[in-house]
């Protein structure tokens, strides 16, 4: 078999080996999956407190118009001389003072709920901007590696053609079907007797007369092989 098969292979297999690392790189995606989420929680988190605040305004209003009501009525009751008035006073000022304690009550509720939403949104924001750092040192690394990878694969895809030129049509034939074939693994080396893709170790008989052969093939996964001579 022409060496150059095999050398060929050699520089293929590296190549692979370069994108597939490339490909086991960590391109940020995970990060910035998290980083989103985060980002998504603490929107939601900005959007409640906000109607929490609306909503705590609110009730703060109608305090501030029922505290109005029970003022004036007190004060209807102190210059009223009726006492059919004054019984509708007392009850509507009875009423005023529970809807008033109702109000007192909900709005303490609406401010502790308020300051935990704070809480939550300030621990967000400081989950967010460590996110936001974790996905720039990730992607700035991957740009690194990538980068490199990338330089590697080139130089060799450059010095590839002069090694492929250097075979006969029918081995580049041979070479490009048993190559998709074992999926980018087609030509082997008998290495001490043993072929160097599969481990099988090889009979006397076939390393004798594959070294004279132009497409010996592996006796046991069939790839094309490399026999130096002895």
């Amino acid at each position: 078999m022409n060496r150059v098969l095999l050398d060929l292979q050699q520089l293929d297999t590296q190549i692979l080996g370069l994108s597939r690392a490339k490909k086991a790189l960590d391109d940020g995606t995970s990060a910035r999956t998290q980083r989103d989420a985060t980002r998504t929680l603490l929107e939601a988190a900005r959007v409640e407190e906000r109607g929490v605040g609306q909503t705590r305004r609110s009730r703060e209003g109608e305090l501030e118009a029922t505290e109005a009501k029970i003022a004036r009525q007190k004060a209807r009751l102190g210059s009223s001389s009726s006492a059919g008035d004054v019984a509708a006073l007392e009850r509507d000022l009875v009423g005023l003072s529970h809807a008033r304690g109702e109000l007192d009550e909900t709005i303490l509720e609406l401010m502790d709920e308020g300051e935990e939403l704070q809480k939550r949104i300030e621990q967000l924001e400081s989950e967010l901007l460590k996110n936001e750092e974790e996905v720039a040192l990730i992607e700035a690394d991957f740009a690194s590696q990538s980068g490199a990878l990338d330089k590697q694969m080139a130089a060799k895809r450059v010095a590839r053609p002069a090694i492929a030129n250097m075979l006969s049509p029918a081995e580049t034939e041979k070479y490009g079907a048993s190559f998709k074939k074992f999926a980018g693994v087609g030509v082997s080396e008998a290495v001490k007797g043993v072929c160097s893709a599969c481990g099988t170790s090889l009979s006397r008989d076939f390393l004798r007369d594959a070294a004279g052969e132009a497409f010996p093939q592996c006796e046991s996964c069939g790839r094309l092989i490399f026999v130096g001579a002895s």
